[in-house]
């Protein structure tokens, strides 16, 4: 699996004596030319496997703002051509929701009803959005409104009334 996550970063400048070099610009490395501009995000690709416990990281660029969708595309054809090089699939790209991974799914052709796209390689790799950050967007939803699905009501205000019925309780029903 492939992965790939912004965050944001502390912005500092900082002198490295040992190669006279002045480290916390931007740098997106051969995706775009040097930058003035201090680096206040970084973006994070990664490789992870799907039955083992093995993760490494492939590699990290620094951005003033979240990496253009044009260049994410680039990015991310990059990284899956190297590492079917070194003789492994890539089955699976995970990220999270911002705005440029989705423009990124909708450019490289993923929809709901086909929900993969093909590499050069003609490989099949399935785009999915990170579950853990799912699960905080549902959250986050649900704090604020109530979901309708199928005519029914889904409301925070019912997980909260299970809690509190099962907080003094010694039999639960959703012990976690």
């Amino acid at each position: 699996i492939l992965t790939f996550d912004g965050m944001s970063l502390k912005s500092q400048l900082q002198y490295v004596e040992a190669n006279d070099h002045i480290r916390g610009f931007v740098d997106l490395g051969p995706y775009d030319s040097e930058s003035s501009d201090v680096a206040k995000q970084a973006v994070q690709f990664m490789i992870r496997g799907i039955s083992t416990k093995c993760k490494q990281p492939l590699g990290h660029f620094f951005c003033s703002h979240s990496v253009k969708t044009e260049t994410l595309q680039l990015m991310v054809n990059s990284a899956i051509s190297v590492i079917e090089k070194i003789g492994l699939n890539v089955v699976a790209l995970v990220c999270d929701q911002e705005v440029s991974h989705r423009l990124l799914f909708r450019n490289l052709g993923v929809t709901v009803s086909e929900p993969w796209f093909v590499t050069e390689d003609n490989s099949k790799v399935f785009a999915l959005y990170d579950v853990p950050h799912l699960l905080k967007n549902l959250r986050n939803n649900l704090l604020n409104y109530d979901i309708v699905v199928d005519g029914k009501i889904v409301s925070f205000k019912y997980l909260r009334q299970l809690y509190d019925l099962e907080k003094h309780s010694c039999l639960r029903l959703c012990p976690k």
